[in-house]
């Protein structure tokens, strides 16, 4: 069973023996457009270490971003393309309003569409052209409506992938933790604070 813990600065910090890291670089916020509102994406790509490697879960905190829908880079043809693998997902109840908006997620890809394939995520693939990101990697395209946060983006992210142990439990058969990094947590609502930097 995978189990969960916070540090000293409220992060989320995972103890498990079935689990095992996937080692990724999370891009910043890249705008497409010099000012808000505008369309936001961060890249995910993999370090080809683990030609086995399986993208089960993903684990990351949020800041101030209200929905997000994520993208495989994928071959098609002599080419490839984004191909969208789960579409908007909330994260934030009430865009102007900042009680679970720097809660900490984990996105399982036995939620995502058939179109996804965990084992692109072993980083083995080459760019497809020069500068381009290479198969398997993801896009997350993240959304807010809400012009009152200066900085939005997915931090802390972690990427992993399950073992097999010598029990047939996986951390996909059970639901989070009460206590687990997830958007499943309740909070109160409050005000919205002065702009998050």
């Amino acid at each position: 069973r995978t189990l969960w813990r916070h540090d000293e600065r409220g992060r989320g910090v995972m103890e498990a023996r079935d689990t095992e890291e996937i080692e990724c670089h999370c891009s910043a916020p890249v705008l497409t457009r010099a000012e808000r509102p505008c369309p936001i994406y961060q890249d995910v790509r993999f370090v080809p270490k683990k030609e086995h490697a399986r993208l089960d879960f993903i684990v990351f905190r949020n800041h101030y971003v209200a929905s997000i829908a994520v993208y495989q880079r994928q071959a098609e043809g002599d080419g490839a393309r984004w191909v969208e693998v789960l579409g908007d997902l909330c994260l934030m109840k009430r865009p102007h309003f900042e009680d679970d908006a720097q809660a900490w997620h984990t996105l399982y890809t036995s939620r995502f569409r058939p179109a996804f394939d965990s084992h692109l995520c072993s980083g083995a693939a080459a760019a497809s052209r020069s500068g381009e990101a290479p198969l398997g990697s993801l896009r997350f395209k993240i959304r807010q409506p809400s012009m009152m946060w200066s900085t939005i983006e997915l931090r802390h992210l972690r990427c992993y992938m399950s073992v097999p142990d010598s029990s047939s439990e996986s951390p996909r058969a059970h639901s989070p933790r009460p206590d687990a990094p997830t958007s499943l947590q309740g909070t109160e609502r409050r005000r919205a604070a002065p702009a998050a930097t």
